[in-house]
């Protein structure tokens, strides 16, 4: 079979992987952007890392004993995803710099025509890997236009933007926002943060993989596995709570107790809770987030109304000046399954 894979994140390398190991010669693995790594190569901002435990956020088949920390920071996930490419000899198969732009399943010929902007292409497979995590979502804020500031989403991150003692706005609370805001506070002048809906915070207890437990990951593979094991363990454990709600109230009661022993005032913490049962929004870790809220950074709960040349008029009509707007307003990951037309008749 000739087999298309589109996209060279983690899914897709996975599958490249998988087919070559069942004796899979003959696919091609389709890259839009110059080089591969999907989320980790495009979400590059300040204090950027995985929200899951590095021994379990990684390939069961390929695992990595030299994790630096419980939770990898961004460019070692994706020196991580490299080196993939590299040990299972996928270089050859990837197009990088060839995003598709159309698939057509043509029924009487049982075959797929997937269209790039060099070439045409007929498959007998197409894998859509493309993600969710890469392509921003951008709300369209009236007056956004006349901004005079620099404005970037936080999966664009602009590094040539020199943020040291600059009135810096964030929009958004979520994944990213809560890794930015404690990387980049520190360094500005002013850190406003427009907050939509508060989420559930648990502490992340990260902390740093000793050099000596890493060579022990190394010399004795089995070891590895049972940290991997413990890890899956212990979050599958959680699930139970989604389906049960008491066992959701007791984890509230351990959330609130968090809340309120991080945050001494009333009402900034009262701002900070949510009103919704845990589970039914993201769950979000951190372990500075709250700690840096309390600090320097202004929390504006009134929502957006609109830009203005100097900053952002909130939902009461109070103006903020602004140096530079951040865009931390998540991603498109509820559309369909490719950025780009899929047509024909199913597949038989």
């Amino acid at each position: 079979m000739r087999i298309a894979i589109i996209g060279t994140g983690f899914a897709g390398l996975a599958m490249g992987i998988q087919l070559k190991q069942h004796g899979f010669e003959d696919f091609v693995i389709f890259e839009r952007e110059a080089t591969v790594g999907g989320t980790w190569r495009d979400n590059h901002y300040p204090g950027a890392a995985c929200d899951v435990q590095s021994h379990l956020y990684s390939l069961s088949f390929a695992p990595n004993p030299r994790w630096s920390r419980q939770f990898a920071p961004q460019a070692e996930i994706l020196e991580y995803t490299r080196g993939l490419v590299e040990t299972y000899g996928l270089g050859p198969h990837i197009r990088c710099s060839e995003g598709v732009e159309y698939a057509t399943y043509v029924s009487e010929r049982g075959m797929w025509e997937v269209d790039t902007a060099q070439d045409r292409y007929t498959f007998d497979l197409v894998v859509s890997a493309c993600g969710g995590l890469s392509r921003p979502r951008i709300p369209e804020f009236r007056g956004l236009s006349e901004f005079r500031g620099d404005v970037f989403h936080t999966a664009q991150w602009n590094h040539d933007v020199d943020l040291r003692g600059k009135n810096v706005a964030i929009i958004g609370t979520g994944a990213s926002a809560i890794q930015v805001i404690p990387a980049i506070a520190p360094l500005v002048g002013q850190l406003d943060v427009y907050m939509r809906t508060p989420s559930w915070i648990l502490p992340r207890e990260d902390s740093a993989v000793p050099s000596t437990t890493q060579k022990l990951f190394e010399k004795f593979p089995k070891l590895l596995e049972a940290k991997r094991a413990a890890i899956y363990s212990r979050m599958e454990s959680r699930a139970l709570a989604f389906f049960n709600p008491a066992l959701m109230k007791l984890a509230q009661k351990q959330l609130d107790e968090f809340l309120d022993a991080s945050v001494a005032d009333p009402e900034l913490r009262e701002k900070l809770r949510p009103t919704y049962l845990p589970g039914c929004k993201r769950i979000l870790l951190s372990d500075d987030f709250i700690r840096d809220a309390t600090r320097n950074v202004h929390l504006i709960t009134e929502g957006v109304r609109e830009f203005y040349s100097g900053g952002i008029r909130d939902g009461m009509g109070g103006e903020r000046q602004h140096d530079v707007v951040v865009m931390a307003t998540g991603f498109q990951v509820s559309e369909d399954v490719a950025p780009f037309p899929i047509v024909g008749d199913s597949a038989p």
